[in-house]
């Protein structure tokens, strides 16, 4: 991905997601940044998943792994086509909720973390991650 690419998707994600961006003022300090897009913790935050889809689903009912597995995949693929795309991946990596500190990422670790995910999931090497990629990926690498 080119630096124009990166400042493109940083500009189009922070244009639709303005509730969601974090001034400097109430930033968390700058860590280290690494993927956790299908990390097993995140597919299974059932709060999480539910945060999200509050007024889809039943929230008061416990969801079993193949209904938390789908919904992650669900609430990422935000343009509902049934692929996520860097963009999306993009977005899932730098989205917090009100009143959640969130450090600052650079495009260089937004970029290098995107390309890792992809890299991780996209197996056809496509650009997109399918249901089906997203799933054999959870599987193999036990995440």
């Amino acid at each position: 991905m080119t630096k124009l690419l990166i400042s493109i998707l940083l500009n189009t994600i922070f244009t639709f997601v303005q509730s969601d961006v974090v001034t400097p003022s109430t930033a968390a300090p700058h860590h280290d940044h690494h993927h956790k897009f299908g990390d097993k913790d995140e597919v299974m935050d059932e709060e999480h998943i539910k945060l999200h889809f509050n007024h889809t689903i039943d929230i008061d009912k416990k969801m079993d792994n193949d209904h938390s597995q789908f919904y992650y995949f669900d609430m990422h693929n935000l343009n509902k086509d049934l692929y996520i795309d860097g963009l999306e991946v993009a977005k899932g990596l730098t989205h917090s909720h009100d009143g959640e500190p969130f450090a600052p990422i650079t495009d260089e670790e937004i970029e290098t973390m995107v390309d890792a995910v992809l890299k991780d999931f996209d197996k056809d090497g496509n650009g997109l991650i399918s249901y089906g990629e997203y799933k054999a990926s959870l599987s193999v690498n036990k995440k």
